[in-house]
């Protein structure tokens, strides 16, 4: 595929993304809520939450809210693209590619490699057959070990 043209999100997509995120804050418990101090929550306990959540849906398990699984990929989608930039200083941008496809990517600082995380996340969800990646690929990000790719290159990962 061609190398995407990327640019910042609008005042509108970043408002839609907060919306997204605050959706699926929304499903989570408080600290209190299943035995834990707000001081025993660690950085990487969202993106489990994402993990553990698209495995629910796509083992068939009813979710408490009602969502369809499209919106709840996308709230989710949001906020572990969220929790990428928060703790691994990436970025959110829109990729636009040559047969007219635009994604919400995160994208690290010297534009190598990005993640469509509403893409993994929804795919995670939709096919019990593709592995359940989004621990592993967070934990992958954060701690730096990812494959060497060009500045500017936008790799997708995951």
């Amino acid at each position: 595929m061609d190398r995407p043209v990327a640019r910042p999100l609008t005042d509108e997509e970043q408002a839609e993304l907060s919306q997204l995120c605050e959706g699926a804050l929304f499903l989570l418990p408080s600290p209190e809520d299943v035995g834990m101090s707000a001081d025993d929550v660690d950085a990487g306990m969202l993106p489990k939450f994402v993990g553990v959540m698209a495995e629910a849906v796509r083992r068939g398990f009813e979710l408490p809210i009602t969502v369809s699984t499209d919106e709840l990929a996308m709230r989710l989608g949001a906020l572990y693209g969220d929790e990428i930039c928060r703790l691994a200083g990436w970025e959110w941008e829109m990729l636009g590619y040559p047969n007219g496809l635009e994604a919400l990517a995160v994208v690290r600082e010297d534009r190598a490699l990005c993640v469509l995380p509403l893409h993994v996340v929804g795919r995670v969800m939709a096919d019990p057959g593709v592995e359940n990646i989004l621990e592993g690929l967070f934990t992958s990000i954060v701690e730096g070990e990812l494959p060497l790719a060009d500045p500017g290159r936008y790799v997708v990962i995951g």
